[in-house]
C-alpha cells in the first residue's frame, strides 16, 4: 500500500486511483490541444460520484479544479468541486487520532507550502496543524518569495531564475532540519534538484510519507 493508502485506511477510507494525467504540463508549454485531449480522458476515468479527489501533486490538483473553467463536459463542473487537498479532508476524518510519537524518528522538519496547496486549495494550515500534533516534532514553514521557482515548466525555461527561487526557499530552512517535505512533486524536484546542485544532504519527501511513518500500530 502507498502512503495515501495507509492514511486514508486508518480513517476507513478507500483510494481510489486514477493514473490519467491531467495535462498540466502541457497547458504549461503551450500544448493546448494535448491538454485538452488529457483532460477529457481523465474526466471520463474520474467516477461520477461524490467522493473527494485528492491529488500526490497539489498542482495537479490546482489543473483538476480549473478544468471546469475550460472544457465543455457537464462533469467538470461537478468534478472541479470536488477537489480537496488530502491533508484537509484527512484532517476533518480525524487522522490525528491514528498518529503516534515515534522513538528514533526524524523530529527536525522544514515545511514547504507549494503555492497551489495555499492560494488554490487552502490545505497549508491543516498540514501545519497535522505537524503540529506531534509533541517531538519541531517544524519551520518555509516559504520564500512565495513560489520555490518549478511553476510548471517554469524551472525548464528559466532554470537561473528558478534556481533563485528555490535557494529563497531553501535558505530559510533551518540547519538542524533532517527533512524536507512539499505536497507537490514538481515543487520537490525542483527542491531536490537545488540542494544537490549546493552540495547539500538535506532529504525532500512528499508529507504523506512523513505522516504514514507515525500511524499507530494496527491503525491500517
Amino acid at each position: 500500500m502507498t502512503a495515501y493508502e495507509h492514511l486514508f485506511a486508518a480513517v476507513n477510507r478507500r483510494c481510489v486511483f486514477v493514473k490519467n494525467c491531467c495535462g498540466a504540463l502541457d497547458q504549461h508549454s503551450g500544448a493546448h490541444e494535448q491538454a485538452a485531449a488529457a483532460a477529457e480522458a481523465l474526466l471520463r476515468a474520474i467516477p461520477d460520484d461524490d467522493s473527494p479527489i485528492v491529488h500526490l501533486a497539489s498542482g495537479c490538483a490546482t489543473a483538476v479544479r480549473d478544468l471546469g473553467n475550460h472544457s465543455a463536459s457537464s462533469q467538470a463542473a461537478r468534478i472541479s468541486d470536488r477537489v480537496a487537498d488530502p491533508f484537509v479532508v484527512l484532517e476533518s476524518l480525524g487522522i490525528n487520532e491514528h498518529l503516534e510519537t515515534v522513538a528514533n524518528s526524524v523530529t527536525q522538519v522544514a515545511l514547504h507550502l507549494p503555492c497551489t496547496q495555499r492560494n488554490v486549495l487552502h490545505g497549508g494550515d491543516a498540514l501545519e496543524r497535522l505537524i503540529a500534533s506531534f509533541d517531538d516534532v519541531a517544524a519551520k514553514t518555509v516559504i520564500g518569495h512565495g513560489c520555490c521557482g518549478a511553476a510548471g515548466t517554469h524551472m525548464l525555461r528559466a532554470p537561473a531564475v528558478a534556481a533563485d527561487f528555490a535557494t529563497r526557499v531553501l535558505d530559510e530552512a533551518p540547519d538542524s532540519a533532517e527533512v524536507l517535505l512539499s505536497a507537490n512533486i514538481g515543487c520537490a524536484w525542483h527542491l531536490r534538484g537545488t540542494l544537490f546542485d549546493q552540495g547539500r544532504a538535506l532529504a525532500v519527501e512528499h508529507p504523506a510519507v512523513f505522516l504514514a511513518r507515525r500511524l499507530k500500530s494496527g491503525a491500517t
